[in-house]
């Protein structure tokens, strides 16, 4: 069974709200996620698959497994913005009264094997053109079929 990354290109809005040492970047548009099969020992030389969904479905694709699991999926998310490259952990996503997806994310969460913080591991705040932003898998292939009926986990 294949594992899925993803990958976004998104316009947002990054707050930082020192209370909850936590990040909040609000999308601006419900564009799309590209889920793309991951290498694995069983695909290293096959043709992979991929398949694009929209923003609120991947939210809501989270929130329904994780409602039901007791480990939540949390996953490591590699931002890259014009000029600098972040990792953080996204720690929880929403979508707001306007319909927007909201990512959380916290302050710090990320630490080199050797100990030591990431370089840049605070966010820059503001509003922000074409980020990138690289989640770790979520979708395994067995949920994924080419009628584009999608479920998570």
């Amino acid at each position: 069974m294949s594992n899925y990354d993803m990958s976004t290109k998104q316009n947002a809005n990054i707050d930082f709200n020192s209370e909850t040492n936590e990040y909040k970047v609000t999308f601006t548009s419900n564009n799309t996620i590209l889920l793309y099969e991951a290498w694995s020992e069983d695909k290293y030389a096959s043709v992979r698959m991929s398949i694009e969904k929209l923003l609120n479905e991947f939210v809501c694709d989270v929130h329904e497994y994780n409602s039901k699991n007791i480990v939540k999926y949390t996953p490591t998310t590699v931002i890259h913005f014009s000029d600098s490259i972040h990792t953080l952990i996204l720690t929880n996503m929403i979508i707001n009264s306007c319909g927007n997806t909201v990512f959380y994310f916290k302050k710090n969460s990320i630490i080199f094997i050797d100990g030591s913080k990431p370089i840049n591991s605070e966010l820059p705040c503001g509003t922000f053109i074409n980020i990138r932003f690289d989640i770790d898998s979520f979708y395994k292939s067995k949920y994924l079929s080419c009628n584009k009926k999608h479920n998570s986990l």
